[in-house]
């Protein structure tokens, strides 16, 4: 890497992260896709939002994009069933359809769609997709009929995960870092979370609670969950956790019936969709600064731009051709050492 990109790096984390830090409330903008129920899922560092709007004739995928739509739809025979669940600051989107009652993964690069399918699989889904086109996801297990989760590694091979945790942990983001964020359950009332890095799972508590429902993870150390505990004395139990232990909470605006979230890029914005008195809406959370750290901000936001544009142009110049995810299989790893933070 060159020592400027390892500069614009080092930058843009270290600025963006103390703003997101120093943030204490959130401003919406909500949109709809053609005129259908929106769902907001997955956002990029672009402020680029992914998801998938249902309407009478099926479900297509969109990429929202300052203020513009981009429809899309996975070819399939009968109507459209497509939902796309994340998008990558490379613009690639990954998601699922389904067709003859059974879930197929897909990848959208400009474009072209590739195919995603977990060997000897009954149906797969793309939960995450990172810069580096690593992706984890769920699929149904032919033997056993059993929805299970999967990565794939850095060539491209499929991995499944094991271990207590393993055995029912379900992916749903993945960083540069290649941390794997998701949910588990272990036969207690509700969900639990842990990330997943190098062949161990981390565990995550919450405060006064147990039950925390991971959403996303970002490159900067924020996560995005939901808690069933009383300790933010919130109305709706989301919140954003930061890498210096506290946490803030998403206070949805009152025309807001009820909302879910499901996105978070390293500007520490937040995507999701709500049901207002007009329908469902897709909407973005942009943290807002506190006085005088504007400029700061900017800086920040600018580092971002000059990364990402140089990566596009790496891209560009590299003339990549559509690669599908490889369908070798590795063996499992062994059961993971099991560690645990708290989210305070």
């Amino acid at each position: 890497m060159h020592r400027e990109s390892r500069f614009l790096i080092g930058l843009f984390v270290l600025i963006t992260s103390a703003q997101l830090i120093r943030a204490d409330s959130y401003s919406y903008k909500t949109f709809s896709v053609s005129a259908g129920a929106t769902r907001a899922t997955g956002i990029n560092n672009l402020g680029q939002v992914t998801g998938f709007t249902e309407l009478s004739a099926g479900s297509y995928g969109f990429v929202y994009d300052n203020g513009v739509a981009t429809t899309f739809a996975v070819p399939q025979a009968g109507a459209p069933s497509t939902q796309s669940i994340s998008i990558n600051n490379l613009e690639v989107v990954g998601g699922a359809t389904v067709s003859g009652g059974v879930q197929h993964g897909f990848l959208y690069d400009h474009g072209a769609f590739s195919t995603v399918a977990y060997p000897s699989s009954n149906g797969t889904a793309v939960t995450g997709i990172n810069d580096l086109g690593q992706i984890v996801g769920t699929y149904v297990d032919g033997a056993s009929n059993a929805k299970l989760g999967f990565f794939t590694d850095a060539s491209g091979n499929y991995q499944g995960f094991s271990g207590p945790i393993g055995a029912t942990f379900l992916p749903n983001s993945i960083n540069n870092s290649g941390e794997i964020g998701g949910i588990y359950n272990d036969g207690s009332s509700g969900p639990l979370s842990a990330v997943f890095k190098n062949g161990s799972f981390t565990v995550i508590y919450g405060v006064h609670a147990t039950h925390i429902s991971l959403r996303a993870l970002n490159d900067v150390g924020q996560e995005l969950a939901y808690s069933s505990s009383l300790v933010f004395s919130m109305a709706n139990g989301f919140f954003v956790s930061n890498p210096n232990g506290l946490s803030t909470r998403l206070d949805f605006p009152s025309t807001f019936l009820s909302a879910d979230v499901a996105g978070l890029n390293d500007l520490g914005q937040v995507s999701g969709f709500a049901d207002t008195a007009a329908g469902r809406v897709g909407f973005v959370a942009t943290p807002t600064p506190e006085p005088g750290s504007f400029v700061l901000a900017a800086v920040g936001l600018a580092a971002g731009s000059m990364l990402i544009k140089r990566k596009r142009q790496t891209r560009q110049d590299s003339l990549p051709c559509q690669r599908s995810p490889r369908s070798q299989v590795r063996p499992k790893m062994g059961s993971p050492h099991q560690t645990s933070k708290t989210v305070r």
